[in-house]
């Protein structure tokens, strides 16, 4: 099994978009980008939206080599509406556009898949001839109102996709990670840059992963990465890592990439 990341907050734009190549398949999970609209009161700057463009055309030239396609939330970062037409003729594995759905969501979900092949994924495992997918039952986003799913990919070795779980916030969480038991997890951690309540809860839950004993590797990004001083407040969690002996890398980081956290730097790459 080969992970590839293909854009996200550490790559300079609001993604997960994420490349699962298992022998001669490649499943993308999260196809889709965006910008964050503002911060620090400030719209984003055109380094920003260069690299949205080029993330996007990325991501169109990848879609392009994959059979199935799982977008495990209708929020805007995670797949490219803009673009339903790069979707046609893929199998769509995805959150239920029915249940368990806010309406935003559903209405987007409404919006993009008519005349595409889907599958609701909600809690449904799938079994192919080398690998399996496994599907969480629907989670909420941090703590709602939006309704998401994680997604296990098993080969050899186990890869889990937590989407957007904030944290993780809830025991339920938590516990599908800890029962998973990955080799290699995609965690987007808690939106610190945010007034985040349960942070505290957060960290507790995050230390508990750790005790995983197949862990060997965290790609740690997204809503965690969109704070300037992201390190500094998990710093007791990667120092725990560290002496267990597992990586725990930004998604640029694990694809061998430079760091560039844009819209955390947003400020500086305004002057002020």
């Amino acid at each position: 099994m080969k992970i590839i990341p293909v854009a996200s907050e550490s790559m300079g734009t609001r993604s997960m978009a994420t490349l699962v190549e298992v022998g001669e398949e490649r499943i993308f999970i999260d196809p889709g980008v965006a910008l964050g609209p503002w911060r620090y009161g400030l719209r984003p700057h055109p380094i920003e939206e260069e690299r949205r463009e080029i993330h996007t055309r990325k991501i169109l030239e990848e879609l392009k080599t994959c059979k199935y396609v799982i977008i495990t939330h209708f929020h805007r970062d995670h797949y490219l509406y803009r673009h339903p037409e790069a979707f046609v003729g893929k199998k769509l594995l995805v959150k239920d556009p029915e249940n368990n759905i806010n309406h935003s969501q559903q209405f987007r979900a409404g919006k993009f898949l008519p005349g595409k092949e889907f599958t609701p994924a909600d809690g449904k495992s799938f079994q192919f001839e080398n690998f399996s997918i496994h599907f969480s039952p629907p989670f909420l986003h941090g703590e709602g109102p939006a309704v998401i799913i994680s997604v296990l990919i098993e080969e050899k070795k186990r890869f889990l996709f937590t989407s957007d779980v904030c944290g993780p916030v809830s025991e339920d969480q938590l516990r599908f990670i800890l029962d998973a038991s990955p080799h290699i997890l995609y965690l987007d951690g808690p939106p610190t840059y945010l007034d985040f309540k349960p942070i505290e809860r957060v960290k507790e839950n995050m230390m508990k992963i750790l005790e995983i004993k197949e862990l060997e590797a965290i790609i740690i990004d997204h809503h965690l990465t969109r704070d300037i001083e992201w390190r500094e407040k998990i710093r007791e969690f990667l120092e725990e890592g560290e002496k267990r002996g597992i990586k725990i890398l930004t998604a640029a980081a694990f694809a061998g990439e430079k760091e560039e956290f844009l819209e955390a730097w947003r400020k500086r790459l305004y002057g002020k």
